[in-house]
């Protein structure tokens, strides 16, 4: 009795995933043939989870080295966000995303996330940290990983960045940034 059990479990679940994956693949579909008139009518939050979708599709990091526009704006934004929610600002600067740093200030200026803007200028001028130079931050072993944590506050940047979050995530500016330019970002 329990193995039948199992197996229709089993087979349930594999349905189910299924089923989701189809849904996913039906939402891919629809966000790569979505229009500006579509994209128009979307919540702040779906209409950004498009475009990253869009922008991963058409190259991502292959973006950064394209003439800095409005694509590569929100991309290098994302790009923060995402590192930030997953590890904070030392996860950002030792993962592949760091080669979007010098493009940072700059993206988050054109969505309008002057605070967030600050916040970062002020904790790379403090801690004389060049941008443009983030070697130091290739990690190849732990003991080098928990010397860099100890070397600068990450933990305050990363609190300050949560408490900004708390009042305005970065998700609404880029949502308000990309519904102003949805040229931009679709071709219908």
């Amino acid at each position: 009795m329990g193995l039948i059990k199992n197996i229709r479990n089993s087979y349930a679940r594999a349905k189910a995933v299924a089923r989701a994956a189809r849904a996913e693949m039906e939402t891919a579909i629809h966000y790569q043939n979505m229009t500006c008139a579509e994209a128009e009518t979307l919540p702040g939050d779906t209409l950004l989870e498009c475009v990253d979708f869009r922008l991963e599709r058409q190259g991502g990091e292959r973006l950064l080295s394209e003439p800095f526009g409005s694509r590569q704006a929100v991309y290098t934004v994302n790009l923060f966000d995402r590192e930030m929610r997953k590890g904070g600002l030392c996860r950002y600067f030792v993962d592949n995303s760091r080669a979007s740093a010098p493009l940072l200030e700059e993206a988050l200026t054109r969505v309008g996330a002057e605070p967030y803007r600050k916040l970062f200028h002020d904790f790379v001028c403090e801690h004389g940290l060049d941008v443009t130079n983030l070697s130091d931050f290739i990690i190849r072993d732990i003991d080098r990983y928990e010397k860099l944590v100890r070397k600068y506050p990450f933990e305050d940047f990363d609190g300050a960045f949560r408490e900004l979050s708390g009042e305005k995530p970065l998700e609404e500016y880029c949502a308000a940034f990309i519904r102003s330019r949805l040229k931009d970002f679709f071709d219908k």
